[in-house]
Parts: C-alpha cells; sequence; structure tokens
C-alpha cells in the first residue's frame, strides 16, 4: 500500500487513505499504536473485540456496512485495511 493522506487521527490510531500497489484499488488504513493502545486499561481487550465485530459485520456483507479488507501487524502497530468511505463526515449530516 501506498499512502496518500492523513484523513484523521484519534486517540489510539491515525486513518490515511491508501492506494494498493497492484492494481490502484482505494482504502483507509487504521494505524494503532501498539504503545498507546495496550498501554491503557482495557485498550487490547477493546482492540481484540472491535476487530472481531468488524470481521462478523463483514462476513454479512451488506452494502450499507462498512467492509473490513485485512488486519496487519508490524513490531509497532497495527493496520486496519477498511473499505474507503467517501461521502463525508457522518456528524456533519
Amino acid at each position: 500500500f501506498k499512502p496518500l493522506k492523513k484523513l484523521g487521527k484519534g486517540k489510539f490510531a491515525s486513518v490515511y487513505e491508501v492506494e494498493r500497489l497492484t492494481d490502484g484499488a482505494r482504502y483507509a488504513v487504521k494505524a494503532f499504536s501498539k504503545q498507546s493502545c495496550f498501554s491503557a486499561k482495557n485498550g487490547k481487550e477493546s482492540l481484540i473485540n472491535e476487530l472481531n465485530i468488524m470481521r462478523q459485520l463483514s462476513l454479512d456483507s451488506h452494502p450499507n456496512v462498512l467492509k473490513l479488507e485485512g488486519v496487519y501487524e508490524s513490531e509497532n502497530s497495527i493496520y486496519v485495511v477498511l473499505e474507503l468511505l467517501t461521502g463525508g463526515q457522518l456528524f456533519h449530516r
């Protein structure tokens, strides 16, 4: 994946728009810092629960549910690859 731009930042993760090198498909990647996430109370368990819920929802393949494309891990981070949604922020709607 090639990073294109930063879309946002939260307490434990930053979100980037990326492009898959093989075919140019675009995704959102949520990059969790292991140090920040795992040091928080119940941080590791919360992340695992979130990923399990997302995996289960992705199996249903409903058009109104965000699709989880994959999860990757490095020494310092966990990367969650998601369908890229371009309709703007839900809060503003």
